[in-house]
Protein backbone atom coordinates (compact mmCIF):
# COMPACT_ATOMS: atom_id res chain seq x y z
CA UNK A 1 0.00 0.00 0.00
CA UNK A 2 1.22 3.46 -0.78
CA UNK A 3 0.47 6.72 1.05
CA UNK A 4 -2.38 7.60 -1.31
CA UNK A 5 -4.14 4.29 -0.66
CA UNK A 6 -3.83 4.73 3.11
CA UNK A 7 -4.92 8.38 2.91
CA UNK A 8 -7.97 7.55 0.83
CA UNK A 9 -8.88 4.54 2.97
CA UNK A 10 -8.77 6.53 6.21
CA UNK A 11 -9.87 10.06 5.32
CA UNK A 12 -13.58 9.42 5.79
CA UNK A 13 -13.23 8.13 9.35
CA UNK A 14 -12.29 11.39 11.11
CA UNK A 15 -14.97 13.24 9.14
CA UNK A 16 -17.77 10.82 10.04
CA UNK A 17 -16.60 10.40 13.64
CA UNK A 18 -16.53 14.17 14.26
CA UNK A 19 -19.95 14.71 12.67
CA UNK A 20 -21.60 11.83 14.52
CA UNK A 21 -19.80 12.70 17.76
CA UNK A 22 -20.97 16.31 17.59
CA UNK A 23 -24.57 15.25 16.94
CA UNK A 24 -24.44 12.67 19.75
CA UNK A 25 -22.99 15.25 22.15
CA UNK A 26 -25.69 17.78 21.26
CA UNK A 27 -28.32 15.09 21.87
CA UNK A 28 -26.73 14.16 25.20
CA UNK A 29 -26.85 17.76 26.38
CA UNK A 30 -30.44 18.19 25.21
CA UNK A 31 -31.69 14.95 26.80
CA UNK A 32 -29.23 14.95 29.72
CA UNK A 33 -28.03 11.46 28.84
CA UNK A 34 -24.67 10.59 30.37
CA UNK A 35 -24.16 7.46 28.26
CA UNK A 36 -24.47 9.51 25.06
CA UNK A 37 -21.97 12.05 26.39
CA UNK A 38 -19.55 9.21 27.02
CA UNK A 39 -20.15 7.87 23.51
CA UNK A 40 -19.51 11.32 22.01
CA UNK A 41 -16.23 11.62 23.90
CA UNK A 42 -15.20 8.16 22.64
CA UNK A 43 -16.06 9.13 19.06
CA UNK A 44 -13.97 12.30 19.38
CA UNK A 45 -10.96 10.35 20.67
CA UNK A 46 -11.36 7.86 17.80
CA UNK A 47 -11.52 10.78 15.35
CA UNK A 48 -8.29 12.21 16.78
CA UNK A 49 -6.57 8.83 16.48
CA UNK A 50 -7.66 8.25 12.87
CA UNK A 51 -6.89 11.83 11.86
CA UNK A 52 -3.18 11.38 12.56
CA UNK A 53 -2.36 8.78 9.90
CA UNK A 54 -4.73 10.54 7.52
CA UNK A 55 -2.86 13.80 8.00
CA UNK A 56 0.62 12.29 7.89
CA UNK A 57 -0.03 10.38 4.66
CA UNK A 58 -1.02 13.62 2.93
CA UNK A 59 2.48 14.50 1.72
CA UNK A 60 3.02 11.05 0.26
CA UNK A 61 -0.35 11.28 -1.43
CA UNK A 62 0.63 14.61 -2.95
CA UNK A 63 3.70 12.95 -4.46
CA UNK A 64 1.46 10.34 -6.09
CA UNK A 65 -1.20 12.68 -7.54
CA UNK A 66 0.60 15.95 -8.30
CA UNK A 67 1.58 14.96 -11.83
CA UNK A 68 -1.80 13.51 -12.80
CA UNK A 69 -3.85 15.25 -15.48
CA UNK A 70 -6.24 17.86 -14.10
CA UNK A 71 -4.46 18.11 -10.73
CA UNK A 72 -3.17 21.56 -9.88
CA UNK A 73 -0.77 22.68 -7.19
CA UNK A 74 -3.15 25.41 -6.02
CA UNK A 75 -5.92 22.90 -5.27
CA UNK A 76 -3.50 20.67 -3.37
CA UNK A 77 -2.15 23.67 -1.43
CA UNK A 78 -5.66 24.78 -0.43
CA UNK A 79 -6.43 21.27 0.85
CA UNK A 80 -3.10 21.11 2.67
CA UNK A 81 -3.65 24.50 4.37
CA UNK A 82 -7.14 23.50 5.48
CA UNK A 83 -5.80 20.17 6.76
CA UNK A 84 -3.29 21.98 8.98
CA UNK A 85 -6.11 23.82 10.74
CA UNK A 86 -8.33 20.76 10.87
CA UNK A 87 -5.73 18.53 12.50
CA UNK A 88 -5.36 21.13 15.27
CA UNK A 89 -9.12 21.20 15.86
CA UNK A 90 -9.54 17.42 15.79
CA UNK A 91 -6.56 16.73 18.05
CA UNK A 92 -7.74 19.41 20.50
CA UNK A 93 -11.19 17.81 20.45
CA UNK A 94 -9.71 14.39 21.19
CA UNK A 95 -7.50 15.72 24.00
CA UNK A 96 -10.36 17.71 25.51
CA UNK A 97 -12.52 14.59 25.39
CA UNK A 98 -9.97 12.74 27.49
CA UNK A 99 -10.18 15.64 29.95
CA UNK A 100 -13.96 15.24 29.76
CA UNK A 101 -13.67 11.60 30.83
CA UNK A 102 -11.58 12.61 33.84
CA UNK A 103 -14.00 15.40 34.77
CA UNK A 104 -16.95 12.99 34.54
CA UNK A 105 -15.26 10.75 37.12
CA UNK A 106 -13.90 13.41 39.47
CA UNK A 107 -15.91 16.66 39.30
CA UNK A 108 -19.55 16.26 38.47
CA UNK A 109 -20.20 20.02 38.65
CA UNK A 110 -17.82 20.68 35.74
CA UNK A 111 -19.27 18.09 33.37
CA UNK A 112 -21.86 20.35 31.73
CA UNK A 113 -19.48 23.27 31.09
CA UNK A 114 -16.84 20.89 29.70
CA UNK A 115 -19.42 19.16 27.48
CA UNK A 116 -20.76 22.51 26.26
CA UNK A 117 -17.22 23.63 25.43
CA UNK A 118 -16.62 20.36 23.60
CA UNK A 119 -19.80 20.93 21.62
CA UNK A 120 -18.48 24.30 20.45
CA UNK A 121 -15.09 22.82 19.56
CA UNK A 122 -16.90 19.91 17.89
CA UNK A 123 -18.89 22.27 15.70
CA UNK A 124 -15.72 24.13 14.75
CA UNK A 125 -13.91 20.85 14.03
CA UNK A 126 -16.89 19.56 12.05
CA UNK A 127 -16.94 22.69 9.90
CA UNK A 128 -13.20 22.62 9.37
CA UNK A 129 -13.02 18.92 8.52
CA UNK A 130 -15.98 19.15 6.12
CA UNK A 131 -14.28 22.03 4.28
CA UNK A 132 -10.98 20.14 4.18
CA UNK A 133 -12.75 17.09 2.77
CA UNK A 134 -14.44 19.23 0.13
CA UNK A 135 -11.11 20.71 -0.91
CA UNK A 136 -9.55 17.24 -0.96
CA UNK A 137 -12.31 16.01 -3.23
CA UNK A 138 -11.55 18.81 -5.67
CA UNK A 139 -8.05 17.44 -6.24
CA UNK A 140 -9.25 14.59 -8.44
CA UNK A 141 -12.91 15.47 -8.92
CA UNK A 142 -12.78 18.53 -11.12
CA UNK A 143 -16.58 18.68 -11.19
CA UNK A 144 -16.44 19.88 -7.57
CA UNK A 145 -14.37 22.93 -8.43
CA UNK A 146 -17.32 24.98 -9.65
CA UNK A 147 -15.51 25.96 -12.82
CA UNK A 148 -17.44 28.06 -15.30
CA UNK A 149 -15.71 26.33 -18.18
CA UNK A 150 -18.03 24.36 -20.39
CA UNK A 151 -17.39 20.85 -21.52
CA UNK A 152 -18.11 19.88 -25.09
CA UNK A 153 -20.99 17.43 -25.40
CA UNK A 154 -20.09 13.82 -26.01
CA UNK A 155 -20.16 12.75 -29.62
CA UNK A 156 -22.86 10.19 -30.33
CA UNK A 157 -21.34 7.21 -32.12
CA UNK A 158 -24.70 6.21 -33.56
CA UNK A 159 -25.79 7.72 -36.83
CA UNK A 160 -29.39 8.47 -37.63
Amino acid sequence: MNAAQIHLALNHFPLILVIVGTLVLAYSLWKRQTQFRTLAFMLFVAAAVTALPTYFTGEGTEEVVERMPGVTESVIDAHEDAASLTIAFVEALGAASIVGFVVMRKRDALVKPVAATLLIVGIAAMSSIAWTAHLGGQIRHTELRGSTATVAPAVNAETD
